[in-house]
């Protein structure tokens, strides 16, 4: 398993447990097309986010 620690590292899934200390509040963000998104932000010693179900394309690569 690849741990990724680098700053703008990106962990995709369609399920993330995550793992955290301290949050901040929520903001609605604009994804693609007219569709809105939620965004937090988290913070811990470290914080870590775990991919519980892969995302679908990923999911069928062999």
């Amino acid at each position: 398993m690849t741990i990724l620690t680098k700053k703008g590292d990106i962990v995709k899934g369609k399920k993330l447990v995550c793992q955290y200390r301290k949050e901040h509040k929520a903001r609605l963000v604009n994804l693609t097309g007219g569709h809105k998104g939620m965004q937090r932000v988290v913070e811990g010693l470290p914080a870590e986010a775990i991919v519980d179900l892969e995302w679908g394309p990923i999911a069928n690569r062999v």
